[in-house]
């Protein structure tokens, strides 16, 4: 409800999303990954396999994200550059 995905997304299966979310332009989440609610993922960014991303995170453009994220705040590549 109330997401925001742009063109060149690619999303794989068994991917659950959350509410009020917004994927740049050529995002790759791969299966199985969990987004919380209220997430937004910066343009050409990776998402691993059997990730699970909690509410209320920011992932900068570009990044790469191979393990879950557990707490809010701002993401470059699984580094927290706030925290919320």
């Amino acid at each position: 409800m109330g997401n925001y995905i742009f063109f060149g997304t690619s999303i794989a299966h068994n991917v659950k999303i959350g509410n009020f979310c917004n994927f740049g332009c050529y995002v790759v989440i791969s299966g199985n990954a969990k987004i919380g609610n209220k997430v937004i993922i910066g343009a050409h960014t990776f998402i691993s396999n059997n990730v699970s991303i909690c509410d209320n995170v920011t992932i900068t453009p570009g990044s790469i994200i191979m393990k879950s994220i557990k707490k809010p705040g701002i993401y470059h590549n699984n580094l927290v550059i706030k925290s919320i």
